[in-house]
């Protein structure tokens, strides 16, 4: 959740790392520049189909009883 997200910003800084934060209206409103200099920060190849691919339902996450079982009891 966001309590974690600040820790581990927080851990980051503390190690002179700069965390990099990326901001949900800049996702929506220009995903493939947003996404591009993401790609910079990380030094990692843009490729187009990381902002497009064919919606599908992927089986392996349809659901684990388990899991579901350990979120309810919380």
């Amino acid at each position: 959740g966001l309590k974690e997200s600040k820790q581990v910003f927080d851990l980051l800084k503390g190690l002179n790392k700069q965390p990099i934060v990326v901001d949900a209206d800049d996702m929506i409103n220009d995903s493939k520049g947003t996404l591009k200099k993401y790609c910079e920060l990380i030094e990692e190849e843009f490729k187009e189909e990381m902002i497009h691919w064919k919606a599908e339902t992927v089986n392996e996450w349809s659901g684990n009883g388990t899991f579901i079982s350990k979120l309810m009891v919380q």
